[in-house]
């Protein structure tokens, strides 16, 4: 990674508790961070790079919440509907909280800044 030696960064403690039935969405947004170290950066902050992986996981998996809230909405099912409304409104929370970034990776590209440059 980037000719150092540092552990994988963090998907933020907040956004594992929220996503904590969503395992694969996990999963990909840690997948997508390792892959944001180990390139070269040319001058977008690494961090900023890690947001912006974030906010695209949480963006595709929101739209597809949608689409499926739509779908269940056309098959008439209350419990199909329930289930895909709760999922939404999840990734929509999920999606919006994190905007920003979060301390975990803040400090981890903190703790690791010479692997970045």
């Amino acid at each position: 990674m980037s000719g150092f030696n540092i552990p994988e960064p963090p998907v933020p403690a907040g956004l594992r508790a929220m996503l904590k039935d969503y395992p694969h969405i996990i999963q990909e947004i840690q997948d997508d961070l390792n892959k944001l170290v180990r390139k070269k950066h040319y001058g977008t902050p690494p961090f900023e790079e890690a947001t912006w992986v974030l906010q695209n996981v949480l963006d595709i998996y929101t739209e597809q919440a949608d689409a499926d809230l739509e779908t269940a909405e056309a098959g008439g099912d209350p419990q199909a509907v329930e289930a895909a409304e709760q999922k939404a409104r999840l990734l929509g929370r999920a999606r919006s909280k994190f905007r920003v970034g979060d301390d975990d990776l803040w400090d981890y590209f903190q703790a690791n800044k010479e692997a970045f440059k």
